[in-house]
């Protein structure tokens, strides 16, 4: 497999190496440090190793797009199980190198960001008022901590 179309080349990723030197002679008492950029000499910037031909193995190429974390989050929405997204996204995109852990950050990524704000408590809450539950919670009057908390879903109060 190659490297993915959508992500930035190799060269681009490879920029030329510039090192910041400190000129230790001119100290003056306003600025300590004085720094410049030199260009390095070609045998300076060479890497001890070629460039990798596969990046199956590098984090880079396993992120997900703007549009494929937004699929990622529509299908989380859903339940749908993080192997099953993933075997989306490889259906929409043969040269995505995204793995099941990709899958599970982005999952962890969008509930934070679904929840800021709320303390686990609310989350629940607002869970058990959302989904139909029927619940009663009763808290200490001088802390406000919860003391009891029951619930149930009314189709299992059916049966």
């Amino acid at each position: 497999m190659s490297w993915p179309e959508y992500l930035p080349s190799f060269d681009q990723l490879n920029y030329e190496a510039n090192d910041i030197h400190t000129n230790n002679a001119s100290q003056d008492d306003d600025n300590e440090n004085t720094y410049f950029i030199s260009d390095t000499s070609e045998s300076e910037t060479s890497m001890n190793h070629e460039p990798a031909l596969y990046f199956e193995g590098h984090p880079y190429p396993r992120h997900l797009s703007v549009d494929e974390t937004q699929l990622v989050e529509d299908l989380i929405r859903k339940n749908v199980k993080p192997k099953d997204i993933l075997s989306t996204l490889k259906k929409e995109n043969v040269e995505n190198l995204s793995i099941l852990p990709t899958i599970y950050n982005s999952h962890q990524k969008f509930r934070m960001k679904e929840n800021s704000g709320k303390t686990q408590m609310q989350v629940v809450m607002s869970f058990l008022a959302e989904n139909g539950y029927i619940y009663y919670s009763h808290a200490d009057k001088s802390t406000n901590e919860l003391q009891d908390l029951l619930f149930a879903h009314q189709r299992s109060l059916e049966m």
